[in-house]
Parts: C-alpha cells; structure tokens; sequence
C-alpha cells in the first residue's frame, strides 16, 4: 500500500521543517561523501613523532583508578577478566 498526498501539499517534521526542506537536505547529504583524511601508514608516522602524553593525558576509570602505565593496564585488565569469570560462573 502506498500513501500519497496530494501535489504541492506538505507536511511538516516535528522541527517545524517542511518534506522539501527535508528531501533537499538528504539530497545533498547523499552526493556529500566522507574522503579519508589520512591513512593509516600517515598516521603511524604522525604519531611517532608525536610527543609523550603529559600527565594529565591517561584514562581515569569511574572508580578512580588512573591508567597511566602498562602495569596499571594490565592489572585493570586482569581485574575484568577476574569479574568476568565470576559473572560467567554465576550464569552456570
């Protein structure tokens, strides 16, 4: 079944915007296309030169807990895999 309406009536969006304004801003956004900026060779290169992450620049988890070095990685990593397991022996 298809719906029609009759021609040159519109129908406006819940933003006030008209099907044509719609249609015409879809149009333009189908012929936009997304070009990569670099690839990932250039970016490798860009990083090595990159200088070391200050202080400030680590993740910080909800409980607190700062990611700033491979140790403190690897035990956050071993921490969810340890919750993990207990959530899969629950489910058991």
């Amino acid at each position: 079944m298809t719906l029609s309406r009759p021609r040159g009536s519109s129908v406006r969006s819940a933003y006030g915007h008209t099907d044509h304004e719609l249609g015409t801003v879809a149009s333009t956004l189908n012929v936009m296309s997304a070009e990569p900026v670099m690839t990932v060779e250039e970016l490798a290169e860009a990083l090595c030169h990159a200088p070391p992450p200050t202080p400030d620049e680590v993740t910080i988890l909800r409980d607190g807990r700062r990611i700033d070095s491979r140790e403190s990685a690897m035990a956050w990593l071993a921490d969810l895999a340890a919750e993990r397991a207990g959530a899969d022996a629950g489910d058991r």
